[in-house]
């Protein structure tokens, strides 16, 4: 009983752990995946800093 119980914890443990890493492999994979709203804003911001540098007008949406 020991055995089988430490083999379950084993197993129960590395499902666990392979759960985080299969989803950070399917964010980083899948097409659809969108970034977060500050990361999207964060880089608005620099495209309309580089227009502004090259002196193109700044377009808001």
């Amino acid at each position: 009983m020991l055995i089988i119980t430490l083999i379950i914890l084993v197993f129960g443990t590395l499902i666990g752990i392979m759960d985080v890493y299969i989803a950070k492999l399917a964010e980083v994979n899948v097409d659809s995946y969108r970034p977060t709203d500050t990361e999207r804003r964060i880089d608005e911001l620099y495209k309309a800093r580089r227009e502004l540098q090259e002196g193109k007008p700044v377009h808001k949406k």
